[in-house]
């Protein structure tokens, strides 16, 4: 008679999906028994019987809660995903349970949203939606309608994008205090709003 290594035992109680827009999908599964468990990998597909990749780059603990989440912010509008959740014992051992499928579906028009923080000090995000692929301009302007900072650019892919405004202009130089607008063209859309920079 010869002694096994015991292989990890979780019971897995619940596993789901939970999209939110410019947050990625976000994965939550709760466990029951977790003999021998050190903890959890993700593992992610763009097909449901294809090959899973680890997505997390550190291992997700074990927690004394049995409750966990992982966010997958790396995840593409318009895509379609299948996640794995892979148990790893002490032992060596692992265990795959799954899959479930989620999509973060593609805007369905274009839109520029307020500012955040706003006020800010010392930077801020603007987050703008695309559906589909289309050559962007995001421009700063002060009240005198003078151009201060360009920050796109360029063709940007469909889907929920956000930019971070450090309070800089054009030249690398500090604005000051005051109020700013922001402006996006793309094709035939564009939109403009109002911030304010406080020191």
């Amino acid at each position: 008679w010869i002694a096994s290594t015991a292989a990890v035992v979780v019971e897995m109680k619940s596993f789901s999906s939970k999209v939110v827009p410019y947050k990625g999908i976000t994965l939550e599964w709760s466990t029951g028994n977790e003999s021998e468990n050190l903890g959890f990998d993700v593992l992610r597909s763009t097909n449901k019987e294809g090959q899973y990749i680890r997505i997390n780059e550190q291992m997700v603990p074990k927690s004394e809660s049995h409750q966990y989440s992982y966010a997958d912010v790396l995840a593409e509008a318009g895509k379609r995903y299948f996640y794995k959740i892979e148990d790893i014992s002490r032992g060596g051992f692992r265990t795959q349970h799954g899959p479930v499928e989620a999509q973060l579906e593609l805007p369905k028009k274009y839109s520029l949203a307020q500012n955040y923080p706003n006020p800010f000090n010392p930077a801020t995000t603007i987050r703008f939606e695309m559906p589909k692929a289309e050559h962007v301009q995001i421009q700063v302007f002060n009240i005198r309608g003078e151009l201060v900072r360009t920050l796109v650019d360029r063709t940007v892919e469909a889907g929920y994008h956000s930019i971070l405004w450090d309070s800089v202009d054009n030249y690398g130089f500090k604005i000051a205090s005051g109020i700013y607008y922001y402006r996006i063209i793309s094709g035939d859309f564009k939109m403009v709003k109002k911030m304010a920079f406080i020191k």
